[in-house]
């Protein structure tokens, strides 16, 4: 009688490929059975790149991951890993990278999206300006390039009723300037295609001989012109809340010294005045801010036109100086830690520009007094307590 002997496994020779019969797709299969046999590895399984496990009589390496989709993976999370290495990278990169040559050439190319459109609605052209700037620092450029975006995306509002989203406020400088040309552009495009305008510009090389003053005029000028091409121009209504805000501001800094009135007297109406007295007006303000400024810190618009034109200036003149003003007495308060918050403009309704003339001679007034105040401990010492009762 044969005597029955069980039969034993056959074990795998070294170096065999064994499937892995439970295996993670992250970093490897976990084997249960690493004496399974090799011919019963899934053909399926290999087709979807699973992987094997190699038989290793000695422990090392048994769960080495040999399928063609572990490659895949580890190349993806090395590409993955390199993008977002590159990403930081970029993102650490210095604000200097932007220049006045880079936003010259992004104003240029605004301005010639702009002509398309001037062209496609038959309205005029801006004509020579009648104005000059100098002393621009990187953030006048900035303010300059804000009051821009608000003129194209009311233009954007009035042909696709949308608005665009605010720019962020953590960009600074030239930097800044060019995101908000960079929206100004996106709005422009969002009208020509409400048009039916699929014409292109293409935005010129930069020009190294950029400086900060032709950077303000080419953006001064982009604005100009598309206040003509708005229907609901920026007008004597803008440029009496914007003065009313400063008035705000002034009075913020007024509150520094005690006894010192916030509010001055607002002076009598004048009237038949002219965009272009309201915009002589802000000069006279201007060189009374420059007298509370840092020396150089002001940037000055100066008139260049004749002042018997009865057009010679538009009231977007004056709101641009106006603007430049107002952002330059925010820059003070910040500087000289005033309480004053920097509230959204409003709309108070029709205005004259007597009107605004006469709300631009009350912040006059106002920086009158602010400057008196400071000159006055030079000048005027006062006596202490101990000089007081002296005979």
């Amino acid at each position: 009688m044969l005597e029955s002997h069980p039969m034993k496994a056959r074990e795998p020779e070294p170096g065999a490929a064994v499937p892995a019969k439970t295996c993670r797709r992250s970093y490897g299969p976990v084997c249960e059975n690493a004496y399974a046999a090799p011919q019963l590895a899934s053909r399926r399984a290999l087709a979807r790149g699973i992987g094997t496990a190699v038989y290793d009589p000695g422990g090392h390496g048994a769960d080495r991951r040999t399928g063609p989709a572990t490659r895949r993976s580890l190349c993806r999370i090395l590409m993955i890993s390199g993008l977002c290495l590159l990403a930081s990278v970029a993102t650490a990169l210095p604000a200097a990278a932007s220049s006045p040559a880079k936003a010259l050439a992004r104003t240029q190319l605004l301005r010639a999206e702009l002509e398309l459109l001037r062209y496609e609605s038959g309205k005029s052209l801006v004509g020579q300006p009648a104005v000059s700037i100098s002393g621009v620092k990187d953030y006048h450029a900035a303010w300059l390039a804000e009051a821009l975006f608000d003129k194209v995306d009311r233009l954007c509002f009035e042909f696709t009723s949308r608005r665009s989203a605010p720019v962020r406020n953590s960009l600074a400088g030239f930097s800044r300037v060019e995101a908000l040309l960079d929206s100004s552009l996106e709005c422009l495009g969002r009208v020509k295609e409400s048009l039916g305008v699929y014409e292109t510009s293409s935005e010129p090389p930069p020009n190294r001989a950029a400086t900060p003053d032709k950077l303000a005029m080419e953006i001064l000028q982009a604005g100009r012109q598309t206040d003509l091409l708005l229907a609901d121009k920026f007008d004597e209504s803008e440029t009496f809340d914007v003065v009313t805000g400063a008035v705000g501001i002034a009075a913020a800094l007024a509150a520094l010294h005690p006894g010192l009135r916030r509010i001055a007297e607002e002076p009598e109406l004048e009237r038949y005045k002219r965009p272009v007295d309201v915009f002589l007006k802000t000069l006279d303000v201007q060189d009374h801010l420059s007298a509370l400024a840092t020396p150089g810190a002001i940037a000055e618009f100066a008139f260049t036109g004749d002042t018997s034109s009865p057009d010679a200036l538009s009231m977007v003149d004056a709101y641009d100086s106006s603007r430049l003003l107002r952002a330059e007495l925010e820059a003070l308060a910040r500087d000289r830690k005033a309480q004053s918050s920097r509230a959204p403009l409003f709309r108070s309704g029709p205005k004259l520009p007597s009107q605004v003339f006469q709300r631009l001679g009350l912040l006059e007034r106002q920086l009158q007094q602010l400057t008196e105040a400071e000159s006055l401990p030079a000048t005027h010492k006062t006596p202490t307590a101990t000089e007081a009762v002296a005979p």
